[in-house]
């Protein structure tokens, strides 16, 4: 089954850049966002119990969707911007995201335990949240909102100019390093965030460019594989371990700001290149790309993590944190599932179809869940155990589904008729 729908003009069928297997993925990205949050807030399990709770990596999550950003845009912008364009441009993404981040921002302040200053609020409004006022604690994914909209701004002279994409990412990224070089004397640590988070961007972008779409068709067990990785890698990445141990050398350098930066401000660090690769290789295999010696890589990306799993085994096992297991577990299954694709195929195409319906809400999810689950940290009762975050769990998620897809499906259809 192709993930690309066709669409006719004048008699003529072309294909549609609308891709259900990029759906899945900006659904899945969102689902673990939300999963991630429920189970770092204690609101939903009791620290008790916490060591029996596991969640994806909510950072890795929003690096795949900047990634993924990029990418969309790069496939959707093709012929460069000019004048007359621009505005169209501008248009389709204020309607795509201002619409439903207003409403969450709202219910956010309804939810909020206390007032905030009129200042923080109008900041919020105009989205440039972080960079000119703190975060309102009940909408904080929007930090990354904020991200976007530079992101979309700057891709305006980036298309209008036709510059190229491998000079800007490297520039964005010597100028975020020099951010990390420079401080504390230069003392603008979101400057290095938004350069950093500019890099992703543009290594989605440039995946339209450089990578041409693979003939055989898309192969959803490298898709699943892809997706227990994402579960697993960030317990057992050894380029993070590389990284980390050659940074210790130079202990002049803020690799890492200190913590009266404030964490929206530095919300994406130099250690985050280390998920860069496996970002990647998530959006090769949803966006079915093809390259030289792509077989080579991702099997190497893939089996990389076994020195770290195996490292942790023997020299921790006599005292092994337990919460290691579900990580370990997702990355057994990555690495089966890579080695195995064919006898997977089948029931992976089956999970991935089914989960692209929830990338046509995913926007909503991302935005409203963290509201809603301000709410209910605020339920006092009903708590405490397994059982009880189980059932709070589920009800937390269909509450900030529901509430996405009445966001999605019913509001968003009358704004888009209403501003064109």
């Amino acid at each position: 089954m192709s993930s690309i729908k066709p669409a006719k003009i004048e008699g003529k069928v072309l294909p549609s850049k609308f891709d259900f297997n990029l759906e899945a993925l900006r659904g899945i990205a969102a689902l673990f966002v939300v999963w991630y949050h429920a189970v770092s807030n204690n609101g939903l399990l009791d620290p008790a119990y916490r060591i029996l709770a596991y969640s994806p990596s909510g950072q890795l999550s929003v690096l795949v969707f900047f990634v993924l950003s990029g990418y969309v845009i790069g496939l959707t912008h093709v012929i460069p911007l000019t004048l007359n364009t621009t505005a169209t441009y501008l248009r389709k993404r204020f309607i795509r995201i201002y619409p439903i981040y207003i409403m969450c921002l709202l219910l956010s302040l309804v939810v909020a335990v206390r007032p905030y200053p009129i200042p923080t609020v109008f900041s919020h409004f105009l989205l440039v949240q972080g960079l000119f006022s703190p975060l309102i604690t009940e909408i904080a994914p929007a930090w990354s909102l904020n991200y976007e909209v530079i992101f979309y701004l700057l891709f305006i002279p980036f298309s209008f100019f036709r510059l190229n994409g491998v000079v800007v990412a490297l520039a964005t990224f010597a100028i975020g390093f020099a951010g990390v070089c420079l401080y504390p004397r230069v003392n603008f640590p979101l400057l290095t965030g938004y350069s950093f988070g500019i890099t992703f961007w543009l290594c989605g972008y440039m995946a339209t460019r450089y990578l041409r779409t693979s003939i055989i068709g898309p192969s959803y067990a490298a898709m699943m594989s892809a997706l227990f990785l994402m579960m697993a890698i960030i317990g057992f990445n050894p380029l993070l371990t590389v990284i980390s141990k050659v940074i210790i050398h130079f202990p002049g350098l803020h690799f890492l700001f200190p913590p009266s930066v404030p964490w929206y401000q530095q919300s994406i660090s130099f250690l985050d290149f280390a998920v860069l690769p496996y970002c990647l290789l998530i959006l090769v295999a949803f966006a079915n790309k093809d390259f030289a010696y792509k077989n080579v890589i991702i099997r190497v990306l893939t089996i990389l993590p076994a020195y770290t799993f195996v490292y942790i085994y023997q020299n921790y096992r006599s005292d092994m944190n337990p919460t290691i297991l579900p990580p370990a577990i997702f990355y057994t299954l990555a690495l089966v599932i890579h080695l195995f694709g064919r006898s997977f195929e089948k029931v992976s195409r089956i999970i991935i179809q089914r989960l692209a319906i929830t990338g046509s809400i995913s926007y909503g999810i991302y935005l409203v869940h963290f509201p809603i689950l301000c709410l209910f940290n605020r339920i006092h009762v009903f708590q405490g155990s397994p059982f009880t975050f189980t059932v709070r769990l589920i009800c937390f998620i269909l509450t900030s589904v529901g509430a996405a897809y009445l966001l999605e499906k019913k509001y968003q259809p009358i704004v888009r008729r209403i501003l064109g």
